[in-house]
């Protein structure tokens, strides 16, 4: 049985020399211990680029990010909108379209399933906190990124 492609769209980090794409290594390892083999997809401005992509691999994972630009919804940016990627965005966008449309599964964590929903049509806020009536939302979690649950087993087994 051949395992899984799922195909994941990448953040960027710019260096002195050029733009270096990367992805999650924790949720890499989790698409490997799940069964399947994680594929970085760098964005492009060549959005036709994404139906090549979206052919060749079997699921897409949108991964969290910065900010969407909120001009792709029709809106004005907002004081608490932080950095964002028009290149990204488009390129996410199109990718979700195409998996949509070739049927393939999509799974997306936070800015993930906001990508999902604006290319399926969707609505959402700039900035749930400010904008969304009562909304409460603790993005950042306050463990040490090292945290997993394995570390945090050995941690509580060596107190006991």
């Amino acid at each position: 049985m051949t395992k899984p492609l799922i195909g994941m769209p990448t953040d960027g980090d710019p260096s002195l020399r050029s733009f270096k794409d990367y992805i999650d290594d924790a949720v890499a390892q989790a698409v490997i211990k799940a069964g399947g083999i994680p594929v970085m997809i760098p964005p492009f401005n060549e959005t036709k680029l994404a139906k090549k992509y979206v052919e060749r691999i079997d699921a897409v994972m949108f991964l969290g990010g910065p900010d969407i630009d909120p001009t792709l919804f029709g809106e004005e940016p907002i004081e608490k909108l932080t950095d964002t990627s028009m290149v990204k965005d488009k390129f996410e966008i199109e990718v979700a379209k195409q998996a949509y449309k070739a049927g393939k599964a999509m799974f997306g964590i936070c800015r993930g399933i906001q990508i999902i929903s604006l290319a399926l049509g969707g609505t959402m806020y700039q900035d749930w906190p400010s904008q969304g009536p009562k909304a409460f939302v603790k993005h950042h979690q306050d463990a040490p990124i090292f945290f997993t649950p394995l570390t945090t087993l050995k941690l509580r087994r060596g107190r006991t």
